[in-house]
């Protein structure tokens, strides 16, 4: 095989191994170990945005015993790329995209194609699942000569955005080259019609579109004062009542003690651990004066790792009461206790409550 782009098995996996590793650290640093892990973003507004990016990806599926200049469809070779695009509402989006590749010294060969893209999860942060299709053209240069082969494309991938202004995308993309007439210097010949698949990872940047819309609560309605009563006629004074013994008050609620369950050597909340909190939170919600102690407990494994554990199994309950529900963190205090052998494994929440 000659030089140029062209792609051996070793370094194909060299390309695959190196975008896995990408994918794996930007997911772990847009999302802190002390965060809930399965929080999910709300829908974003995505209309107006404008975005630019390179990306690079393998084009194969050939004929891998013949090669020729005129047609690179026949061989496996890396491209380099770059897409545009801008989206009109917040799912749907008009993008166009150019790739290079250069198999040999000559010819280089250029594909252009504009299509339509859906969004069908909008998010910021988070993924964005999308298809896409379209068409365009082909083309090698500069030896060929003619109207270019086109080309229909679809694509299924999806774009991790990191905030309001980077993401990562990664893209399957299904293409079919149309049978056509080109001619070189030695007259015209048949490029036949051929499938070709695409995967590829490139990196976005968003400019422009709406602000994220803020959370208004409106005030409530102004109560009217009731009407004045009538004069009073003028009666007899009645004697006046015996004294009615006032019943002493009540004796203040008893705090709750709610526990939740930890896999072993995990922090992550349960589903049924968050049962449980929304429980707590509904508790607090109710009684705006009560306080709440968060009491982690670690594993069997005792030292410094089985007080991190402690702490880190009592602060995500304090971070999910506190930012799936509202409730204040300053009513929120939390512990570690390490010697309590019987309730290890655990988290104890303590809800104290105050007279009002």
């Amino acid at each position: 095989m000659r030089g140029g782009l062209k792609m051996s098995k070793s370094r194909w996996g060299v390309l695959g191994t190196g975008a896995v590793l990408l994918l794996a650290a930007s997911v772990s640093s847009a999302q802190p170990a002390t965060e809930v892990s399965d929080m999910v973003a709300p829908r974003a507004s995505l209309a107006g945005e404008t975005y630019i990016g390179p990306h690079i990806g393998m084009t194969f599926f050939g004929h891998k015993d013949v090669y020729c200049r005129c047609d690179v469809d026949q061989n496996d070779f890396l491209f380099l790329g770059g897409r545009f695009g801008h989206f009109f509402t917040d799912n749907l989006a008009i993008e166009a995209t150019g790739q290079f590749t250069r198999p040999d010294r000559v010819p280089s060969y250029w594909e252009f194609t504009a299509g339509a893209m859906w969004d069908f999860t909008p998010r910021v942060p988070g993924w964005n699942t999308y298809v896409a299709a379209g068409g365009g053209a082909s083309r090698p240069v500069p030896y060929f000569r003619g109207k270019g082969v086109p080309i229909a494309y679809l694509a299924f991938g999806s774009e991790y955005r990191f905030n309001k202004v980077v993401g990562m995308r990664l893209e399957m993309k299904g293409q079919y080259n149309f049978r056509t007439t080109l001619s070189d210097q030695f007259g015209p010949f048949e490029q036949a019609g051929r499938m070709d698949l695409q995967p590829n990872i490139g990196v976005l940047f968003h400019f422009g579109g709406n602000a994220q819309p803020a959370i208004v609560t409106p005030a409530p309605a102004p109560v009217a004062p009731p009407p004045p009563a009538p004069p009073a006629a003028a009666v007899t004074p009645e004697p006046a009542p015996a004294p009615i013994a006032t019943p002493p008050p009540a004796p203040p609620r008893q705090p709750t003690t709610d526990t939740i369950d930890f896999d072993r050597g995990k922090a992550r909340l349960t589903n049924i651990a968050k049962a449980r909190l929304d429980a707590v939170a509904l508790r607090l919600r109710d009684n705006p004066r009560a306080t709440v102690e968060v009491v982690g407990f670690p594993d069997a494994t005792g030292g410094a790792r089985g007080e991190s554990l402690a702490r880190q199994r009592a602060e995500n309950a304090r971070q999910y009461l506190v930012e799936r529900h509202g409730i204040d963190a300053s009513r929120i205090t939390t512990r570690t206790d390490l010697a309590n052998a019987s309730r290890q494994g655990h988290a104890d929440i303590v809800v104290t409550f105050r007279n009002q």
